[in-house]
C-alpha cells in the first residue's frame, strides 16, 4: 500500500503545489500518514475544501458577517482556518485526519476539536465532531467507560412490630471438611427482630425441597412460618422452598394440599392448628 507524509499549514501560507512534501524533510508544521486508498489527506484535503468553496460560494458569503469570516486570495479562512462548507463526506474526511490516524491515536471529542480548530473551521464543528468520536467503533471498544451503569438496589425495610424469623434469608456456607457425613452449613438469620442466626448441617447437594424439610423440623416448631423470604440464590428456589414448606407444614397438621368442597371435621381441626400457631403470643 502506497503511503506519503503530508503537511498543513496556515492559510496564509497555503501553496496548493507545495503542500506535499518528502518524508525526509525537516520543520513540517504537522505530518500526518495516511492511506491514499482511504481518505483524503494533507493538499487532497485541501484542495477539496478550495474547491468546495468555490462552488458554495454564495452560502459561505451569508456566513461572512455571523461569523466573522476574511478571504485571502480565493481562500475563506476564519482566524486562519478554512472554511470547509459542502457535504458531510468532506467534514468527516477532516475530522478522520486528527482523529483516525496512526499518529492522531484516536483522542477524545477536545483534542480532536483543539487539533482541527487552527486548521479548518464550520458552523456547528463542535457537535459534528462530538457525534463522530462518540460513533467511532474503535474508541467503543478500546475507550475505559468512566460512568459505567449500576444496578439498581433495593434495601431490606424493617417492619414495625415484627416477630422473631418472619423475615428470613437463606444461605450456605459451602466446602467444608466433611464432619459427621455433613459438608456444608445452612445460616437462618432473623432480618427484622432479632438478627439472630441458626446454624444447621447440611450436604452441598441440598435443593430447595431439603431446605424446607429442615426448615419445617428444627424453625417451624419454635417460630412458625416465614412472610418473606430473602436468598442469594435464583427466584425459583425461593418460591420452591415456600411451596414445599408450606406442604409438609399441611401435612404434619393433617390437612390435605388438595380442595375439598365439604370440609370434614379433621379438616377444620388442623386448620385451627395452623391459625393459632400462626397468631402471635399478643394477641392470644
Amino acid at each position: 500500500m502506497k503511503r506519503f507524509t503530508a503537511t498543513r499549514m496556515k492559510a496564509e501560507d497555503y501553496d496548493s503545489d507545495s503542500t506535499a512534501v518528502d518524508s525526509d524533510m525537516e520543520k513540517m508544521p504537522l505530518k500526518v500518514q495516511v492511506a491514499t486508498e482511504t481518505l483524503p489527506a494533507g493538499y487532497e484535503l485541501d484542495k477539496l475544501v478550495h474547491a468546495a468553496q468555490k462552488m458554495e460560494e454564495k452560502t459561505i458569503r451569508r456566513w461572512q458577517m455571523a461569523h466573522t469570516l476574511s478571504k485571502s486570495g480565493d481562500l475563506w479562512t476564519k482566524d486562519g482556518a478554512f472554511v470547509v462548507v459542502g457535504n458531510n463526506a468532506l467534514k468527516k474526511g477532516v475530522i478522520s485526519l486528527f482523529h483516525d490516524s496512526t499518529t492522531a491515536g484516536h483522542p477524545g471529542i477536545t483534542k480532536t476539536l483543539t487539533a482541527i480548530k487552527p486548521y479548518y473551521w464550520w458552523p456547528g464543528i463542535k457537535n459534528f465532531v462530538t457525534e463522530y468520536v462518540k460513533g467511532c467503533t474503535t474508541c467503543q471498544m478500546t475507550k475505559v467507560n468512566t460512568q459505567p451503569t449500576r444496578p439498581p438496589l433495593f434495601p431490606i425495610t424493617t417492619e414495625e412490630g415484627a416477630l422473631p424469623f418472619q423475615t428470613i434469608s437463606l444461605n450456605f456456607i459451602v466446602k467444608l471438611p466433611l464432619s459427621d457425613g455433613y459438608d456444608t452449613i445452612l445460616t437462618i438469620t432473623d432480618y427484622d427482630c432479632s438478627k439472630a442466626a441458626i446454624f444447621i448441617p447440611c450436604n452441598e447437594e441440598i435443593d430447595a425441597a431439603g431446605v424446607a424439610k429442615v426448615y419445617a423440623t428444627y424453625v417451624f416448631p419454635h417460630y412458625g412460618l416465614p412472610q418473606k423470604v430473602i436468598s442469594d440464590q435464583d427466584p425459583r428456589f425461593a418460591s420452591n422452598f415456600s411451596r414445599e414448606l408450606c406442604n409438609l407444614v399441611l401435612q404434619q397438621l393433617g390437612l390435605k394440599t388438595g380442595s375439598s368442597r365439604e370440609p370434614t371435621p379433621a379438616n377444620r381441626s388442623a386448620r385451627l392448628k395452623l391459625v393459632r400457631l400462626q397468631t402471635p403470643f399478643s394477641q392470644l
